[in-house]
């Protein structure tokens, strides 16, 4: 009977069973996978990085909604409580500006507003 032949095992582990080489064929091929993979390793991170930067983006977005929306209503709280005068139109204003508060509720309430959105911008 004859005996079965036995690999060396680095052939088995790299999956060249039966090649039987000096591996010149193979020579350079290791350096081009591992610079393949760290290209797409880049792409892929730089991915990642604009999905970071949109991130940030739509969050600033999304904060100063909200603080419009926290002024306005702000607003309509004032109007709210002093009901009479802004239905009488003395929370009427340009956007130019707010007016200087003369001590009457109306115009205290605009100019505390505006020197507000202000501050916040």
């Amino acid at each position: 009977m004859k005996k079965p032949s036995v690999l060396p095992l680095h052939c088995v582990a790299s999956g060249h069973i039966g090649f039987r080489g000096n591996g010149a064929k193979q020579r350079g091929v290791a350096i081009l996978e591992v610079i393949i993979a760290f290209f797409v390793l880049a792409i892929g991170l730089l991915g990642l990085a604009a999905l970071q930067v949109k991130s940030v983006q739509f969050n600033q977005g999304s904060y100063q909604r909200s603080q419009a929306t926290v002024a306005a209503y702000d607003m309509m709280d004032r109007m709210r409580l002093n009901r009479l005068a802004a239905s009488g139109g003395a929370y009427n204003m340009a956007w130019t500006s707010a007016g200087a508060g003369t001590g009457t509720v109306p115009k205290d309430d605009k100019t505390a507003w505006v020197a507000r959105i202000t501050s916040s911008l």
